[in-house]
């Protein structure tokens, strides 16, 4: 997220290799988060212990998590690549990368949760219904589906060529520090705002599967309400 501040100040002052040092050690700091962020997703039966869950639930609840973590990578750099074109006046190209994901993740959703089955006038077989679990693997996909698309306009768009960002060069420590002061604040505040409607699906895990639904539908209508 510190990305963005940064790299926004470099390229208004017309520093266009600064920008490009700036998001290589963005690379550096989602290396960095990549580690434990895996070790939550793939290891989650802390957090599924003290909601007190239905056996059900846990299970279905690994297995979705564990199929999110396939995807964290292509997650961590899109969001580098989100607040990098923030900064440098491009917020078009993320809105129209993220208005595909949706579209994409629709028949994934169908394919992975019900199987061939689950897609009208398919019955091809190959792929198994994996319920719950295949909507974090449809999930996962998308990720890696915007990460490609980013990459591509990275690599082809004349736009990017004068920060010169190929290559992933070496940590610098004063420029990460700079990301950490910035981005931890930052970040805690989207913690806290995300945490507070995690922390009462936790609570309401013991209850069932349906109140868990039933709490994840509300909270996405709330999130829409938010960003309206």
């Amino acid at each position: 997220q510190a990305i963005s501040p940064v790299a926004a100040q470099q390229f208004g002052g017309n520093r266009p290799r600064e920008v490009g040092d700036t998001w290589r050690q963005g690379q550096w700091m989602a290396l960095a988060l990549l580690g434990p962020g895996l070790i939550v997703l793939c290891f989650p039966q802390p957090l599924l212990w003290i909601a007190a869950a239905p056996e059900a639930v846990n299970e279905r609840a690994l297995q979705y998590l564990n199929a999110l973590a396939f995807g964290l990578p292509a997650a961590l750099w899109f969001r580098a690549f989100t607040t990098l074109n923030i900064a440098v006046s491009r917020p078009r190209v993320v809105m129209a990368i993220n208005l595909i994901g949706p579209v994409c993740k629709v028949p994934l959703n169908l394919l992975f949760i019900g199987g061939w089955e689950g897609i009208p006038a398919i019955g091809l077989p190959g792929v198994s219904p994996m319920g719950g679990a295949g909507c974090g693997v449809a999930t996962a996909v998308m990720y890696w589906v915007s990460a490609m698309i980013g990459w591509l306009m990275l690599r082809r768009s004349a736009f990017y060529r004068p920060f010169a960002m190929h290559g992933l060069g070496w940590p610098n420590w004063p420029a990460l520090k700079e990301l950490l002061r910035l981005g931890l604040p930052i970040g805690g505040t989207y913690l806290i705002d995300v945490s507070a409607f995690n922390m009462v699906t936790l609570m309401v895990a013991r209850l069932g599967t349906e109140t868990v639904g039933g709490h994840a539908i509300v909270s996405n209508v709330a999130a829409v309400l938010y960003m309206l």
